[in-house]
């Protein structure tokens, strides 16, 4: 098999994507900007079209341009998007250093609360339990993203957790200093337009479209560990589903 080798230089269909995508982050290429057509871009850049064409629809799955048959190609953004899949859980901590983005955390914020009884019902526990709610705002190179909300109770969520100084991935502190291992989750996805509290909480303007995704997170033996709500910018994060037969 040593025949079998994989190919780990860049192919000509990347070299493009990331010279246009340097274009447009650095505002060469502006936001709004109509691009040559292909056949003049391809000459510009001394590509061929059908390599060019590659790079291009890939700029646009990712929201960077915009394909207008029959009008252009156009300039729509020049901040990277990130999409995933709901297949698997993952921890966003982890998801961010796939997409090599630096994850962050910001305006946190921490109460004791009795757990009203649709939160009881979620953690299998009695209407009235003090449990932790922990707030804090996600960040990816420095934008916030997602406002999260998780809540457990006190023996998950306790003085070591709070006292942390990486608050980053629940996922890794369940697994690390509770011998927890999160094993599925069942996830509500739906949509919101931003309040006043999410917009200044986001730093985005109200009425902003925002995914929200509500979950239970199980271990093993179906066993519930913490509610968790997340609103995230539809701008910067979108999700997806692959179905098959």
């Amino acid at each position: 098999m040593d025949h079998i080798k994989i190919e780990k230089n860049p192919s000509l269909p990347d070299m493009i994507y990331i010279k246009i995508y340097d274009l447009i982050r650095s505002g060469e290429f502006k936001v709004g900007q109509k691009l040559l057509g292909e056949k003049e871009l391809a000459k510009q850049l001394n590509v061929s079209r059908t390599a060019l064409r590659e790079a291009l629809y890939r700029l646009e799955m990712d929201g960077f341009i915009d394909r207008r048959h029959g009008v252009g190609t156009f300039v729509i953004s020049n901040a990277p998007k990130m999409t995933a899949g709901l297949e698997s859980l993952e921890s966003m901590t982890n998801f961010l250093k796939t997409k090599e983005l630096t994850s962050g955390t910001i305006k946190q914020a921490v109460h004791e609360i009795k757990a009203s009884k649709e939160i009881a019902d979620y953690l299998q526990l009695k209407e009235g339990t003090p449990v932790i709610r922990f707030e804090r705002v996600r960040i990816a190179d420095g934008e916030p993203f997602a406002y999260d909300i998780a809540i457990s109770t006190s023996s998950m969520l306790d003085k070591k957790f709070l006292n942390s100084d990486n608050l980053e991935s629940l996922f890794t502190y369940f697994e690390d200093e509770k011998d927890t291992y999160l094993t599925h989750s069942y996830c509500e996805i739906s949509a919101k337009n931003a309040s006043p509290y999410l917009a200044n909480k986001l730093d985005i303007e109200e009425g902003v479209a925002l995914q929200v995704l509500e979950q239970i997170y199980y271990k093993k033996g179906n066993i519930p560990v913490y509610y968790g709500k997340s609103y995230i910018r539809s701008d910067v994060l979108k999700f997806h589903l692959i179905r098959r037969r």
